[in-house]
């Protein structure tokens, strides 16, 4: 079906209301198969992938008359209408998103009649001749997920039949990147999560590979990379743990090892209303990182730490201070859970001042100041 045009009544307008109606943003098209029912509007302006389809405003554009209108805009071009044009399209937007609606309806009855192994049983087929892997279909039900193993002297992915798109997507990302899904090149790293812990060994895929990550993925990432995945030469010249973040080469890097730190999504800044912490306000309220200072440690022997930072405050402490810290801050925590209780259940009686009352409560307190700054100044 399609919704008739409406004709403009006038394009002008210089009062907006507040009103808006948003409608099925970021629609896109598959253009592969040939669609199984089509509906479209006679808006053709209307641009289906804009973050806005569309969008209605009121306003009195003659306030003499007092004559109201409502405006359907979309990029920027609008149309006016009567109240009764913009029922009358309303009722057949009604009418075009029921239709819109039984095709999605339909569409999810045509997916259900379809077998999955159907449509993934050829994906890993080309996948396994990718990996140089042959295939084994079993119904064995002692083979739960997919495994790799060596038959007759060749790698074979051993899945279970009733299982076919597991098994896709446990070779699919193999030799691919594990954040934008693009086939991997020599220049690929080990990847390291961003909420890693120090000490991750880094992820394994199905074939024992590291699970790794391209170049401008790690890029994008803004992460710093570690010591591991810069590689044995980095590690050797500089000494360091594979843990180790620092860009040792860098003017202005640390010489000791650090590990990525641990911070709160809250910045210090949303706490402190003093102002004290406004040199760091992008600082996170806390922050942790274990740091590890081996400059020649046949000399000076090798020396664990752990930075406990609040802004700009930085606290240098042994790892056993550091635990003392953290049982200190686990009781904190309980407490701290009690005093929110308390505050949710007393903020239930708060309530808002009368803004005229403080006008005038605002304007006496001046006037009071006033007088007394007066007469201070007439005293000989």
């Amino acid at each position: 079906m399609s919704i008739e045009s409406i004709e403009s009544i006038n394009a002008t307008t210089n009062t907006l209301g507040t009103a808006r109606l948003r409608v099925v943003p970021n629609i896109q098209q598959r253009a592969e198969q040939p669609p199984m029912s089509a509906v479209v509007t006679a808006l053709p302006e209307f641009e289906l992938n804009s973050p806005e389809l569309l969008y209605a405003e009121s306003f009195v554009p003659d306030p003499d008359t007092g004559s109201v209108e409502i405006s359907l805009n979309s990029q920027g071009n609008g149309q006016l209408f009567t109240p009764d044009q913009a029922d009358d399209f309303a009722n057949k937007v009604i009418v075009w998103g029921r239709t819109v609606k039984a095709m999605a309806d339909a569409a999810r009855d045509h997916n259900d009649d379809v077998d999955e192994t159907d449509i993934y049983m050829p994906k890993l087929v080309r996948e396994c001749e990718r990996l140089g892997l042959a295939l084994q279909l079993t119904d064995d039900p002692a083979i739960d997920l997919a495994e790799i193993r060596v038959i007759d002297g060749r790698r074979t992915l051993i899945a279970r039949v009733d299982e076919v798109p597991v098994a896709y997507d446990s070779v699919h990302p193999v030799g691919r990147c594990v954040t934008c899904n693009n086939l991997l090149d020599d220049t690929a790293l080990p990847f390291v999560p961003a909420n890693a812990m120090p000490g991750y060994g880094g992820g394994k895929n199905i074939t024992g590979e590291d699970i790794k990550i391209c170049r401008p993925c790690v890029t994008a990432s803004g992460l710093p990379l570690t010591a591991a995945q810069r590689g044995p030469e980095w590690m050797a010249r500089w000494g360091c743990p594979g843990f180790c973040v620092e860009n040792h080469g860098q003017f202005g890097a640390l010489e000791c090892h650090s590990t990525v730190p641990v911070e709160t999504r809250m910045c210090i800044a949303e706490l402190d209303s003093s102002g004290y912490s406004e040199n760091g306000e992008t600082l996170p309220w806390l922050s942790a990182q274990v740091i590890v200072t081996n400059d020649k440690p046949q000399a000076y022997g090798r020396k664990t730490g752990v930075w406990l930072s609040s802004g700009v405050h930085v606290a240098e402490i042994s790892p056993a201070k550091a635990r003392e810290a953290l049982d200190a801050m686990r009781g904190f925590v309980a407490r701290l859970a009690a005093v929110v209780n308390d505050a949710e259940r007393i903020a239930a009686n708060d309530f808002d001042g009368d803004p005229e009352i403080a006008r005038l409560d605002t304007e006496a307190t001046d006037a009071r100041i006033k007088r007394i700054t007066e007469a201070s100044a007439a005293k000989p």
